[in-house]
């Protein structure tokens, strides 16, 4: 099912749409494979629920599924898949990673066109010493209710330049959120990093992509939409 995203177009996930799936739907679905009950509710103002997915029979969380709940209707969704690509990490599952690549970066442009806007968080070095280098994309399509996230390592510096190669083998981790296209809440609101992408771009650890790039949101699409291109962008290392 992941693999097909059940048969709908994201903002619908797995066949639930926001705005109108209902609670029964949610627990018909994933009850089988949710590692925490699942609670029903329904509540009266708009109220969010977590629970992680299982999917590599040890017990081990690798989807986490937040929805937001309003008298019986989901009416956001958000998901994180993590050990994408990690084969070390013990929640790590080679079907899972296949079914996910249907949520990387390419498809998502591919099924959605030019973004709305690109948020990029590159730090100049790693943390420590032969740390993991890792860099976060997030893509937003703020009239379908589309937010995509891309978190992964492989860096590298090129003279006075950082060289980010967001392919899908490089990322760890996916997580999207997602809203009826009629919804007015800021989309990034239902992510787990409202908090840290506010902070971000206050701070300046987190640019757009045209400030911190020479590609606008035409030439991202372009560059990263062909399956045969493993694209590339750089950024001037000064500038992180």
């Amino acid at each position: 099912m992941l693999s097909t995203n059940g048969g709908c177009d994201l903002p619908c996930w797995l066949g639930l749409h926001p705005g109108s799936a209902t609670w029964e739907d949610v627990a018909y679905l994933f009850a089988p494979v949710a590692t925490s009950e699942i609670p029903f509710p329904p509540s009266v103002v708009t109220k969010r629920y977590d629970f992680g997915l299982s999917l590599n029979r040890l017990d081990i969380v690798n989807l986490l599924l937040g929805l937001f709940e309003k008298e019986g209707v989901v009416q956001h969704i958000y998901v994180n898949y993590s050990a994408v690509n990690e084969r070390d990490n013990p929640a790590y599952n080679a079907s899972f990673a296949n079914a996910v690549r249907r949520y990387s970066l390419q498809q998502i442009l591919a099924d959605n066109g030019v973004p709305s806007r690109v948020l990029l968080e590159i730090p100049a070095y790693p943390a420590e010493l032969n740390a993991p280098w890792w860099f976060t994309v997030w893509v937003f399509y703020d009239e379908l209710g589309i937010l995509a996230e891309y978190r992964g390592e492989g860096l590298a510096h090129s003279g006075d330049q950082i060289r980010v190669c967001p392919e899908f083998s490089r990322v760890h981790g996916i997580s999207l959120s997602l809203q009826s296209p009629e919804s007015d809440i800021h989309i990034e609101n239902l992510s787990n990093e409202t908090a840290y992408i506010e902070e971000g771009l206050k701070k300046g650890w987190i640019h757009t992509l045209q400030e911190s790039t020479t590609l606008d949101l035409g030439g991202f699409y372009l560059t990263f939409v062909q399956t045969e291109n493993r694209g590339c962008f750089v950024t001037p290392l000064d500038f992180w």
